[in-house]
């Protein structure tokens, strides 16, 4: 008798257990029926997505190049001015430090400021 009312208690506890997981089990399945949608949704946008990438990617190396070489215009550009514009400073600067240096000759004690 104690075996029959041992099982019937199993019995009661396992339709227990299976009533309490039919509905996870449901929510379960929905969840991966979504997933489902989802990985088809992506798996087909997915190809867009890589041409886009490749598009940005190739986009953004030209750009790199670009700029690169703007970059490298502008050091030469900024070289050629530099040696321009200092070859006449230069020769002003001599021209003042040989003026100064005449008229101290011509003016003794009078090129002086006070």
């Amino acid at each position: 008798m104690i075996w029959e009312i041992a099982f019937i208690v199993f019995l009661l506890a396992l339709t227990v257990v299976v009533i309490l997981l039919v509905p996870v089990i449901l929510d379960i399945r929905v969840a991966i029926r979504n997933l489902n949608k989802s990985i088809l949704a992506v798996n087909k946008e997915l190809p867009e997505i890589l041409s886009n990438t490749q598009k940005i990617s190739a986009s953004l190396s030209k750009s790199t190049e670009q700029i690169e070489k703007t970059i490298t215009d502008i050091a030469e550009i900024e070289q050629i001015i530099s040696s321009e514009i200092k070859k006449p400073l230069l020769g002003i600067a001599h021209g003042i430090t040989f003026l100064k240096q005449f008229a101290e000759k011509l003016f003794p004690g009078k090129s002086k400021k006070k």
